[in-house]
């Protein structure tokens, strides 16, 4: 059905059409003059981020002149392509659909609505015009627009022949199996339903822009990834989607900040590198002086019109874009970023303001709970695997051996699935890290195949099968036998701890920034909250011990109350990334907690070392504890 008639900036009239499939609502604009096996151009609906109580409220926005892309996609163009606007709702209760989130692919299957849309349009448009269209589509975005086409991309590559996506720098996908969607395509299989076709997708041909200050904005989730509820988070750029954890899940975002960068800009070049190594036809161009919000406002941002030039050039030559071109630079600046960045100096003149203004020594060991709480993790590749000979018939814990029967139990499923044709190297490269006590890197693990499969079977082994292998080898590592969120032995409460801490330390390094900690195991934890209480003039000492494993915790104390307090910030991280599953104790009590509620929260737990001094204390005799604080000197 026409609803609207509009003529763009060189007199041509566009017919705005609203058609409906079963499951949704489109708009298409259909040029005067059209031409026979045009190229469809498809931009989803953007609604600006405001949600709408029901569908047809999203509908009636797109249907307005700012509601839908049409109007400026046509205004510069040559207008001879027909324009497809799939209405993707933006409901107020639901996932992030506008995206194509994880949960929107999963539970809403919106890649196939909008899917139909684009079918169903090719049909509307032979139907009024007469004409036909090409195969493949123009996929085009801008923003939350722009990261729906990258995903859409990776979900029917084989329907689309170019993509010009703009503002969504920040979680261009790779095509790898070392991440999962929507950065990579580890899981896809799963999600999608179907193997994700790589010769379909290196025949895209990608033109990625951005602004030159796309990172000044702060936006509503943190540098973690979590929505900011307080004053100690960190904002993230708002338009970078690697943060915004409805859109990225936080632990996909976490890991590809690993892998390609922890700035925007670094991501956005280093993911546009890698889809080059893949053989993608991508490229990606910074417009210089240019916001996310007025990259294509001539008035605003001059180098705009240098942008239209490449883009026309890109749709009616294929010309790819140029980073080096007039009105481009080489970097989105970071500055804006790197200045609310907490540094080491300002975090402690804030915490002495604080205590000049009468803040007790428990309110500042709350302010360094919440700055753990939103900035430090916790290093959990360092809890790894116990060694064999702690689990070996001769140790006198019979748990050992039952969990040793375990983890051979569960690569006894998998020989049973067959899922690859080398799983007994699967097997072997397991073994040896039950012996070891180590976990392999993905590349230790790569060359331990080539080895292994060269000896046995005498030729190389596949890519394909390797990269399963590999998959194999951390299902079972990180899966079923948990201390952590890595390493797989699963140890329940027992007296026979003291057999089951040989943990490997192997090359761990603790990870600061601007003088912060940004992630550390529990002793670098400790490491850290001495230097705050030493610069903070509070009373302090290192504690050695066992808590499941050996283990390190501070005392502090609190003179306001006259006593002195366990300050375990690891017990807390656990609960907070929920590693202590039914406990009925929060991680805030983790903070400030006497000893008497420190062993009642952990019975097993047992004190070597105060600061300097040998000890030998449990909640059997607990009271020393005061003894030994007593003898021993501060430490300042």
């Amino acid at each position: 059905m026409k609803y609207k008639t509009i003529i763009n900036r060189s007199g041509k009239k566009i017919d705005l059409h609203i058609c409906q499939t079963q499951d949704g609502s489109y708009i298409i604009g259909i040029p005067e003059g059209m031409k026979d096996n045009a190229e469809m151009f498809v931009e989803m609906y953007n609604s600006g981020g405001k949600q709408a109580n029901s569908y047809v409220e999203n509908v009636q926005h797109a249907m307005t002149d700012k509601g839908n892309p049409i109007e400026k996609n046509y205004a510069d163009f040559v207008t001879d392509f027909p324009l497809v606007v799939p209405i993707v709702p933006d409901l107020k209760g639901l996932p992030d659909l506008q995206q194509m989130s994880v949960e929107s692919v999963k539970d809403f299957q919106i890649h196939e609505k909008v899917k139909e849309c684009i079918d169903d349009a090719r049909t509307q448009i032979e139907k009024i015009t007469g004409k036909k269209v090409q195969d493949k589509i123009f996929l085009s975005g801008y923003s939350a627009s722009g990261v729906f086409a990258q995903r859409f991309a990776l979900a029917y590559p084989e329907i689309i022949n170019r993509a010009l996506i703009g503002g969504a720098a920040g979680t261009i996908p790779v095509p790898t199996r070392k991440i999962k969607y929507p950065i990579g395509i580890q899981d896809y299989e799963n999600l999608f339903g179907k193997e994700f076709d790589s010769e379909a997708y290196k025949q895209i041909q990608f033109a990625y822009y951005v602004g030159e200050f796309e990172a000044r904005k702060a936006g509503n989730f943190d540098i973690n990834g979590d929505r900011i509820t307080s004053d100690m988070q960190i904002p993230a750029p708002m338009h970078d989607m690697s943060f915004r954890s409805v859109s990225t899940p936080k632990e996909v975002g976490i890991e590809q900040r690993k892998l390609l960068g922890q700035t925007l800009n670094e991501r956005y070049k280093n993911a546009i590198e890698a889809n080059k190594r893949y053989g993608i036809d991508m490229e990606g161009i910074v417009v210089s002086d240019s916001s996310h919000r007025y990259i294509h406002n001539s008035v605003k941002t001059p180098s705009s019109r240098y942008l239209k030039d490449q883009i026309i050039a890109f749709y009616g030559t294929h010309k790819q874009f140029d980073p080096k071109a007039i009105g481009c630079c080489e970097d989105i600046d970071n500055s804006y970023q790197r200045t609310r960045e907490m540094d080491y100096s300002a975090f402690i003149s804030s915490l002495r303001e604080l205590k000049k203004d009468g803040a007790t020594t428990r309110q500042l060991l709350e302010k360094l709970y919440e700055y753990y709480k939103w900035h430090v993790t916790y290093n959990y590749d360092q809890l790894q695997i116990v060694k064999l000979s702690d689990y070996n018939t001769n140790s006198p814990s019979s748990q050992c051996a039952q969990v040793y029967d375990e983890i051979m139990e569960k690569i006894g499923e998998l020989n049973d699935e067959m899922r690859t044709t080398g799983t007994h190297i699967t097997k072997e490269m397991i073994e040896e890290s039950i012996r070891t006590g180590r976990i392999l890197s993905k590349n230790e693990a790569s060359s331990k195949l080539d080895e292994i499969f060269e000896k046995v079977e005498g030729r190389p082994l596949s890519s394909r099968n390797k990269e399963r292998c590999i998959d194999d080898y951390y299902s079972i590592i990180y899966s079923p036998y948990k201390p952590a969120k890595n390493g797989f032995i699963k140890i329940n409460e027992s007296p026979e701890y003291s057999y089951m801490h040989g943990l490997s330390r192997k090359g761990y390094q603790p990870v600061y920034r601007n003088g912060m900690l940004i992630d550390g195991v529990c002793s670098e934890y400790v490491n850290f909250e001495s230097k705050v209480c030493g610069d903070l003039g509070i009373k302090h000492k290192r504690i050695e011990g066992i808590g499941t494993t050996g283990h390190a915790w501070s005392m502090v104390y609190l003179p306001e109350e006259e006593q002195w307090v366990n300050f375990d910030m690891t017990m807390a991280r656990f609960y907070l990334d929920n590693w202590l599953k039914n406990q009925p104790y929060r991680p805030e009590e983790w903070i400030c907690a006497t000893t008497q509620d420190m062993f009642k929260m952990q019975p097993t737990r047992k004190i070597f070392k105060v600061g300097s001094k040998q000890c030998n204390i449990d909640s059997s005799n607990a009271e020393k504890l005061n003894d030994v604080i007593d003898v021993e000197p501060i430490e300042l």
